[in-house]
């Protein structure tokens, strides 16, 4: 009987040892900030097999005196393996907005000043060590701003989402044959507006199964705003699927499973997120009760759980930090941590590489380049290894003060609603022109400050919810079966 008594006791003892908190004293993550004397905004980001492309344009990379595109790919431990700063031979100004990684390069899209205020749709190609392999600018009906948003391919073809403004914004659909960039197909997507001088802005979109799923900021009357959830077919450039809601603005969406998407945004000041059903009808839509804010941009783990990252002013000290929030697929807030000081600091994107991390990026005026605090940007890459409860501290005697991840407890998901708008899209066929355009891609020495955890305060690593729940069943069985059952008394 004691003999039971004593394995029952070294079991739940065991299993009790599980629910203590675990800490880790190896890196959990980093921080890094790029940039020099100027505004650096190469904040964008994608993964390329635990690598990290980074994109966007740079002040400070060349010597131009204006933007240039900005290029750089580092390690996952946050070491630079290269940057490259890409300047029009012309003298006009470059900038990059959407990129796709692909087996032999990357495709990086934004636009080229080519006049007074008149910018073309720039495309370029670099292989995998940042050497340029070609670039072409398309100029649609000649209109004065065009610029590449967002950029997709298959085995034949590549696709791209344009902004273009011949009155007001508007949307392009452009399929290219991918052996000889010969146009394959064009189309536009306008507002039914009286006098078409309204914004219809692509912000985000994805590609899957051959349908691009895109988030549009709509304009149904001057100075109003409105969601736009688009579905394009890419092999024929039509709209699937169109649903939009006013007062609001959506600026990404993601796939959370084959029939719900999720998206985030901005309503009444707000940063929003929220959970569509395949016809784009509303399941759930919350705001962050923060004093003022937008979300920017979303990504999903393979658990289903939603991350945001976003800019918020948190207490109304009329400062932003940027702030990433984990939510879970029934809109409760599991934490909100922010990053930031005594300036303004933006979140851009995210990126979930697995189910313990992500990595995100922005653009920061408070860590930055000697002297250029609360006047110029640096872009900065947050990586968080472990999905970390609590405060993380990193340390940089490079900055005036210390970077630190604080998470937020008194920040709260409220429920809120979106109001239907009417708000269609017409399709259109227009004419575009391509032309060669020459780049001069050189390296950079952007100076690069990186902030490590504070090894001194370790940080629990949280145990998962679901592995809770299995150990508390696990001990409630065992001490059942074990205090019920009785010696046997042979006579």
């Amino acid at each position: 009987m004691v003999r039971r008594y004593a394995v029952v006791f070294i079991i739940l003892a065991f299993l009790a040892m599980l629910f203590l908190p675990v800490t880790n004293c190896d890196s959990t993550g980093w921080f890094k900030t790029l940039g020099l004397s100027g505004n650096d905004f190469a904040r964008f980001i994608l993964l390329d097999n635990g690598k990290i492309f980074v994109y966007g344009r740079s002040y400070s990379a060349g010597s131009g005196g204006g933007y240039e595109g900005f290029i750089a790919l580092l390690e996952p431990n946050s070491s630079v393996i290269w940057q490259k700063h890409i300047q029009s031979t012309d003298g006009g100004e470059v900038r990059f907005l959407a990129a796709l990684n692909t087996s032999d390069g990357y495709y990086v899209g934004g636009d080229i000043s080519v006049g007074n205020d008149v910018t073309d749709a720039l495309l370029v190609k670099f292989d995998k060590s940042g050497r340029l392999l070609w670039a072409k600018k398309m100029s649609i009906n000649t209109y004065n701003v065009e610029y590449v948003k967002a950029i997709f391919a298959d085995e034949n073809y590549i696709y791209l989402l344009i902004n273009g403004k011949p009155w007001g914004y508007e949307v392009y659909f452009v399929k290219l044959n991918k052996t000889d960039l010969s146009l394959e197909q064009i189309a536009q997507y306008y507002s039914e507006a009286w006098n078409r001088d309204r914004d219809d802005v692509v912000h985000k979109a994805f590609l899957k199964n051959g349908v691009i799923y895109a988030v549009v900021r709509g304009e149904p009357y001057e100075g109003g705003s409105c969601i736009v959830f688009l579905e394009i077919s890419t092999e024929t450039g039509k709209i699937l699927k169109s649903r939009s809601y006013s007062y609001s603005t959506g600026y990404s969406i993601a796939l959370l499973n084959e029939t719900t998407r999720v998206f985030v945004g901005v309503s009444s000041n707000h940063p929003i997120v929220g959970l569509l059903n395949s016809d784009y009808r509303v399941i759930w839509v919350k705001y962050f009760n923060v004093t003022k804010g937008w979300a920017s941009d979303v990504s999903v783990d393979r658990e289903g759980n939603i991350y945001v990252i976003g800019s918020a002013d948190v207490y109304g000290s009329g400062f932003y930090d940027t702030f990433i929030a984990k939510v879970s697929s029934k809109g409760n807030l599991i934490w909100f941590k922010t990053v930031g000081g005594s300036n303004n600091d933006y979140g851009s994107q995210i990126v979930v590489f697995n189910t313990n991390g992500y990595v995100a990026s922005g653009h920061t005026r408070t860590f930055t380049y000697a002297g250029d605090e609360g006047t110029y940007s640096d872009f900065f890459i947050l990586a968080d290894m472990g999905n970390y409860i609590g405060n993380l501290e990193w340390i940089n005697n490079d900055y005036g003060e210390n970077v630190t991840l604080n998470t937020i407890y008194d920040v709260t998901l409220i429920n809120t609603h979106l109001s239907w708008e009417s708000y269609y899209l017409s399709w259109y066929v227009p004419t575009i022109e391509f032309a060669d355009v020459n780049l001069e891609v050189s390296d950079s020495a952007l100076e690069e400050h990186l902030a490590t955890p504070n090894q001194e305060e370790p940080v629990p690593i949280p145990i998962p919810e679901t592995l809770y729940t299995a150990l508390v069943i696990v001990i409630i069985i065992t001490a059942t079966i074990a205090l019920r059952k009785r010696p046997r008394i042979f006579k």
